[in-house]
């Protein structure tokens, strides 16, 4: 099974659509921040394409797709940078994201700024139970439409 969270309109062929708006006519209706009702390790592959912004509990959300993710399966994210005026501009984003953001979730990271990150020995202390490997980073910094783009493998 593969899921595109908060799908909105784009709905992507092989995905089920995950959305908490009925008007989007979702296959699966339901905010993500009090849980996504798949099976565990059910999921092979995940779409989040900006979501993420959105969400208040990023920890929970993080811990929910690392459950349904299958061993080795991968999460695609695209979520504003921190640099964008968007990111810090639209009213219902909730978080704000960098290069560094999501090496709190990775055991197995290449590092954020400096190439080197030990975020992760924080994560039994701030609730984190999700497990990364991050086989992808990059942003793009630009004051109206920068973007970080992240492709992780769940480590089960």
């Amino acid at each position: 099974m593969k899921l595109n969270l908060g799908s909105h309109h784009d709905h992507q062929n092989g995905f089920l659509s995950v959305d908490m708006a009925e008007s989007t006519n979702p296959d699966i209706l339901c905010d993500i921040e009090k849980g996504i009702p798949v099976d565990d390790s059910s999921v092979s592959e995940i779409k989040a394409f900006m979501i993420l912004e959105h969400i208040d509990d990023i920890i929970f959300v993080m811990n929910e797709i690392h459950r349904i993710l299958q061993p080795n399966g991968t999460i695609d994210i695209i979520v504003p940078h921190d640099s964008s005026a968007m990111a810090h501009a639209d009213p219902t984003h909730k978080r704000i994201y960098n290069e560094e953001s999501f090496g709190y979730f990775c055991s197995d990271w290449h590092g954020g700024l400096d190439g080197e990150s030990n975020h992760y020995r924080m994560h039994e202390a701030y609730g984190i139970t999700a497990n990364f490997k991050m086989l992808h980073q990059s942003y793009t910094i630009d004051r109206r439409h920068g973007k970080l783009t992240i492709r992780l493998q769940a480590i089960k």
